[in-house]
C-alpha cells in the first residue's frame, strides 16, 4: 500500500485526450516497478526475523501473494483510461475475470486444506493484466504530450497515496512495536475486517475522479453520501462483532476497541470522496499537504496514547485521525472559497479574474 505509485489516480485526473501511448506505458511501467519493490520489502520484513525457522513453502506462498498483489495493482492502472472514458462496464470486466479465475484456486485450497495451491494465484493476475494492457495500449493515440512531466506528477499522487496509507496504518504499526502480540493480533483482526470494506468507497471514489470535472456538485454533497453510507456499514459491523470473533477463533475483543475502529469507517468513507474531489479539481498538492499533517498527527497521537491506553487508545486514534483529515480539507476549501470571493484590488484585478475563470472552468 505504501509503495503504490499513484499512477492510477494520475491517469484518472487528466482528460482522456491527454493520455497517449507513451504517457500510458510510462505510468504502467513506473507503477509496476514500485509495486514490485514494495512486495520484495514486505516479504523481507516478514521473513527475515524468522529466517531460521521459516518453512520454504511458506516463503514461496508469501512471494506468490506479493507477486499477485503487485500485478493486480498494476492491472488496475492498465484499465484506468476506460474509467476516464466513462466505460464503467469495460473497467469492471477484468475484475470479474479475475474473480472467476481465482475462485477455483481458493476453493481448492480450502477443500484440500493445502495452502500450496495459492502458488497458482499469480497466473490469472498475469494473464488478465497483460491482455488488458495490450488492448488499452492499442486503442490510445500514438502522439501525446510528454511535457506533462509524467514521473514528477505521478510521484505527487504516489507520495499522497503513500502518506495516506501510512497514517491509516500507523496505529497498527505502533502496536506491533509497543504492545504484546495478543493485543496486536486483536487490533490487526479488527483492522483487516473493517479496512477490507474500503474497496467499496475506494472503487466509488475512483469513478468520481474523472466525473468531478464535468459536474457542479459541491464537495460536501459527495462527502455526505459517502459518510452516511459508511456509518450504516460501521453499525452493521459492530452488530456482527460476536460472529467475527467466532469466525477468527479470537477471544472477545473489547467493545471500545472494536467500535472505535469500526466507526472510523464512516469518516474514512467520506474522506475518499473528498480526496477524489481534490484530485478531480487538480488540487493534488492541497491533498498532499493535508495528508502530511494527518501523518504527523497519527504518529504523534499513537505514540502518546499507546503507553497508557494500549490497543484501545490506538483504536481511538484511528477514528480521530480520519476526523482530523476531514477538518483539514474543510479548512482548505473554506480558505480557497474566501480567496475567490474576496474583492479584487486594482493591482490584482487581472490575477483575480484569471483565478475566478480557472475556478469556474474546474
Amino acid at each position: 500500500m505504501i509503495t503504490d505509485s499513484g499512477a492510477g489516480n494520475f491517469l484518472l485526473s487528466i482528460p482522456l485526450r491527454r493520455i497517449g501511448k507513451s504517457v500510458y506505458a510510462k505510468a504502467v511501467a513506473f507503477h509496476f516497478t514500485l509495486a514490485a519493490i514494495g512486495g520484495l520489502v514486505a516479504v523481507v520484513f516478514i521473513g527475515y526475523p524468522v529466517a531460521g525457522s521459516f518453512p520454504s513453502n511458506s516463503l514461496l506462498i508469501l512471494v506468490a501473494l506479493a507477486v499477485t498483489q503487485a500485478v493486480d495493482s498494476t492491472g488496475r492502472i492498465t484499465r484506468a483510461p476506460t474509467m476516464v472514458a466513462k466505460r464503467d462496464a469495460l473497467y469492471a470486466l477484468p475484475d470479474i475475470l479475475l474473480f472467476s479465475l481465482k475462485l477455483p484456486i481458493l476453493v481448492a485450497a480450502i477443500l484440500t486444506a493445502n495452502l500450496d495451491m495459492l502458488l497458482f494465484l499469480p497466473l490469472p493476475s498475469l494473464l488478465v493484466a497483460t491482455v488488458t494492457f495490450r488492448r488499452t495500449h492499442r486503442a490510445l493515440p500514438e502522439t501525446d504530450r510528454d511535457a506533462l512531466g509524467v514521473y514528477r506528477r505521478i510521484l505527487e499522487f504516489g507520495a499522497t497515496g503513500a502518506l495516506s496509507a501510512f497514517y491509516s496504518q500507523s496505529p497498527l504499526l505502533i502496536a506491533a512495536v509497543y504492545l504484546p502480540i495478543s493485543d496486536t493480533a486483536a487490533l490487526a483482526i479488527v483492522y483487516r475486517v473493517v479496512q477490507a470494506l474500503d474497496v467499496v468507497p475506494g472503487t466509488l471514489s475512483l469513478q468520481l475522479v474523472p466525473r468531478v470535472r464535468d459536474r457542479q456538485t459541491r464537495p460536501w454533497a459527495y462527502w455526505a453520501m459517502f459518510f452516511f453510507g459508511g456509518a450504516v456499514v460501521a453499525l452493521f459491523v459492530i452488530a456482527l462483532k460476536p460472529v467475527i470473533e467466532h469466525y477468527f477463533q479470537q477471544p472477545p475483543v473489547g467493545i471500545l476497541l472494536f467500535s472505535f475502529v469500526a466507526l472510523s469507517y464512516a469518516p474514512k468513507s467520506g474522506n475518499y470522496a473528498l480526496s477524489a474531489y481534490l484530485m478531480g479539481t487538480n488540487r493534488i498538492r492541497v491533498r498532499l499537504q493535508i495528508t502530511l499533517r494527518a501523518c504527523f498527527g497519527a504518529l504523534a497521537l499513537s505514540l502518546v496514547v499507546v503507553p497508557r491506553f494500549g490497543a484501545t487508545g490506538l483504536a481511538a486514534a484511528t477514528l480521530l485521525v480520519e476526523m482530523l483529515f476531514t477538518t483539514g480539507v474543510a479548512i482548505a476549501l473554506h480558505q480557497a472559497s474566501r480567496r475567490l470571493k474576496s474583492p479584487p484590488t486594482k493591482s490584482g484585478d487581472r490575477t483575480w479574474r484569471k483565478r475566478l475563470a480557472n475556478a469556474r472552468q474546474r
